[in-house]
């Protein structure tokens, strides 16, 4: 009951801090926006983040998804089971009918062995045998919905998401 306790004690301060995180982000944005509401001049005013820069609003789309084909694959180690060391493949492969809508397959193919946890469970209790959940393969099938076009101008470089 205790260990309960302190894990909502901790939510709650984390709550409470990205509470006032938001709160003092807000004061700052609006503390901008008042300071430059008259003078916008075809440039957004950005005084408050670099009183040197200027930032003009971007519009242009450099890469469009309607009517393309992508192909992408993701590799790395799983880190879901405490007695198996896992490693997956998944290859997807998506396609967009326009800007916005698309869908993706995807079929994942997960190799596991026992770890260093599982065998020093095994010689410290030979007749102890954990509870082990494997996943082999999945597939499946999203639909997308990508509302959004986003950029980011960072360091004067413009990054594309």
């Amino acid at each position: 009951m205790g260990k309960k306790i302190n894990e909502i004690r901790t939510q709650l301060v984390l709550a409470m801090l990205a509470l006032l995180w938001l709160t003092m982000l807000t004061a700052a944005w609006s503390e901008a926006a008042e300071s430059s509401a008259g003078d916008l001049g075809g440039e957004y005013n950005f005084t408050w983040l670099d009183p040197d820069k200027k930032i003009y609003v971007l519009q242009n789309r450099r890469y469009t998804k309607a009517n393309k084909l992508f192909v992408s694959a993701m590799v790395g180690p799983g880190f879901s089971n405490p007695y198996r060391s896992s490693y997956n493949l998944d290859p997807r492969i998506a396609y967009y009918f326009s800007e916005a809508l698309g869908f993706e397959a995807f079929y994942g193919l997960t190799s596991n062995s026992g770890n260093n946890t599982f065998d020093a469970l095994q010689r410290a209790s030979p007749n102890t045998w954990p509870l082990v959940r494997e996943i082999r393969s999945q597939y499946g099938l999203l639909v997308h919905w990508v509302p959004w076009y986003a950029k980011i101008n960072v360091f004067n470089k413009i990054l594309y998401l």
